[in-house]
């Protein structure tokens, strides 16, 4: 019987942010101890994972890869850090990503291939599910921090995982914006616009 696994569709900022983004997370650790995401890569998270099984997974990369050549790479802004108070689950500190009309028709034309027409607030993460008193004490060293970076999107990353994890995200597909080539990780086979297999 094949097994279904989670797949999660992930876009990434430049190395520079990473590596920011990164030294965030030490200091937010160092300064409130462990939480949850602190050894999370950053990034930008498009839709919630999805339980597939591996070939209905490969149908909708084709899929994907057909919508996503129309849509262009985009330049985003990060620009200083917000928060969301999500209850039970804590406090979430986030990168803000701007969202101007531009980019906001960007995401909608992005989120509608996997049929989202809510409102979305981009963002990458830094620290999730705190405590409304940890959040107290680590908020204020994010509340005024400057923080202004750009980068270019022009790939979207689809991470492959067990439904109990036991091991780190694995590259599952890469597809690039406007272009016409994927690559599947399963195979490492490329496959060109039309969905056959190059030689």
């Amino acid at each position: 019987m094949e097994i279904s696994k989670v797949y999660s569709f992930r876009l990434s900022p430049s190395d520079e942010i990473i590596k920011e983004i990164e030294r965030f997370k030490l200091f937010s650790r160092e300064t409130i101890g462990a939480f949850e995401s602190m050894n999370s890569k950053a990034h930008l998270t498009i839709c919630e994972p999805r339980l597939e099984k591996l070939q209905v997974m490969v149908n909708s990369v084709k899929r994907l890869e057909r919508e996503l050549k129309s849509i262009p790479s985009i330049e985003l802004t990060v620009n200083n850090f917000g928060y969301f108070d999500n209850g039970k689950a804590g406090y979430v500190i986030y990168a803000k990503v701007e969202g101007d009309e531009r980019t906001k028709t960007w995401f909608k034309t992005l989120r509608s291939s996997f049929d989202k027409k809510e409102a979305f607030n981009p963002h990458i993460t830094v620290v999730r599910g705190i405590s409304a008193d940890r959040f107290r004490d680590l908020w204020p060293h994010f509340e005024h921090f400057a923080y202004r970076r750009k980068f270019t999107v022009d790939s979207m990353i689809i991470l492959e995982n067990e439904i109990v994890k036991k091991r780190r995200d694995q590259i599952f597909a890469k597809l690039f914006l406007g272009a016409k080539n994927i690559l599947l990780r399963e195979t490492w086979t490329l496959f060109d616009q039309t969905g056959d297999i190059m030689n």
